[in-house]
């Protein structure tokens, strides 16, 4: 693809950017970026009808604007990619309102960045609770085991999108970070330092169908999250109300026929909510079991889990077999039960209580899992 039909691709994108379907549609129309800024009056009248508010904008002068927004987006370490350019995500491109474009910024070239074999957004509320942090990190360790690991997409914000984004680069894993904000802003700032971070790492990026200088307005951070469903193969939502911007990806996900799951929380729990209400819509899925759930999203039988693997280095001819075997099946009640106490697990073993809280407190002296104050355990 050529440079001017790249500029004229990313003029599209900022006069169609609201409306990308039309955008598409003269696309398709004409063949190509360059086609539709050569049309003429009657051309124009004919595809968008005598009275469009878009016939004047396509026109030199929102050219050159697409031209210095690339440069602008260049010298923050964007690049933009057209729909048209084989870099652009084909999981995306096959979605009905794509971006004519996207600013991608990376250490990689774009296509190395979308080559990845399977994506798995994570989003849900800002105001998350414990139970949903610990949920979050949970998840993403699971998927980390994954013979096929995925890279995990979310948007950036507070809550949830930080916490699957950091845990993946803590499990080394692939991370996209779709943003409301220009490809030379981050929102919000206290995240500078963690997208900076993120930019240079392999496989990772900041994408954003936004031209430089776009501020976070509230409108951007709803249309931005079309995009984390379309690139996404899968969407999990961890917590959310009714109402939440979690819940508009997942609907949106649907509409494009991706799976969706929900985490299971509490019936009266208000950051539940939207969970269970998309399952009452027969929208998602519940994810009951984690040790099926990366099977179910087709990742791969999980490799050996890193803590299991730990168990055995540590306490491998230094314990009875016996005990050895309970504490691995303590590590996987707790992996499958988030917040179980230690009365719970005991009544599991037909052994004495103080034995199963003995090896629960070796096992949390090494740092295979923690408790709390009231001794409900996790990894």
């Amino acid at each position: 693809m050529n440079n001017f039909e790249n500029i004229c691709l990313c003029a599209l994108n900022n006069i169609f950017g609201y409306e990308p379907r039309v955008a598409l549609f003269l696309l398709e129309k004409t063949g190509s970026a360059e086609g539709v800024f050569a049309m003429d009056r009657a051309a124009k009248d004919e595809l968008l009808g005598p009275f469009s508010k878009y016939g004047r904008l396509l026109c030199q002068e929102e050219i050159d604007k697409a031209a210095r927004h690339i440069e602008r987006a260049a010298s923050a370490g964007a690049r933009f990619v057209g729909i048209s350019s084989p870099a652009y995500p084909e999981r995306l491109r096959q979605c009905p309102d794509a971006p004519v474009g996207l600013f991608v910024r990376s250490s990689d070239d774009p296509e190395k960045v979308f080559s990845t074999r399977n994506f798995v957004a994570i989003v849900g509320t800002r105001d998350l609770t414990p139970y949903g942090e610990t949920a979050c990190r949970e998840l993403v360790r699971k998927l980390a085991c994954a013979g096929h690991p995925p890279c995990i997409v979310s948007g950036l914000a507070l809550g949830v999108d930080i916490v699957a984004h950091t845990e993946a680069v803590e499990c080394g894993m692939p991370s996209i970070a779709v943003m409301a904000t220009g490809p030379d802003d981050i929102y919000p700032r206290r995240h500078r330092n963690f997208a900076d971070k993120l930019a240079s790492l392999p496989y990772c990026a900041l994408l954003s169908d936004y031209p430089p200088l776009t501020p976070p307005v509230a409108l951007n951070f709803i249309r931005r999250n079309r995009i984390i469903a379309g690139l996404s193969d899968s969407v999990v939502l961890v917590e959310s109300s009714v109402k939440g911007g979690g819940m508009v990806t997942c609907r949106q996900a649907f509409s494009y026929d991706r799976s969706v799951y929900v985490l299971p929380g509490r019936l009266s729990d208000v950051h539940s909510e939207g969970c269970n209400l998309l399952v009452r819509e027969g929208i998602a899925e519940i994810v009951n079991s984690l040790d099926d759930f990366n099977r179910r999203l087709g990742l791969g039988e999980d490799v050996v889990r890193r803590s299991d693997r730990r168990l055995e280095s540590l306490f491998a001819g230094k314990l009875p077999e016996e005990k050895l075997r309970i504490m691995t099946e303590i590590l996987n009640l707790v992996r499958n039960n988030w917040g179980i106490s230690v009365e719970q697990i005991a009544s599991s073993f037909d052994c004495p209580f103080r034995t199963v809280s003995e090896l629960v407190n070796l096992l949390e002296s090494e740092g295979l899992l923690k408790m709390d104050l009231l001794r409900r355990c996790t990894i």
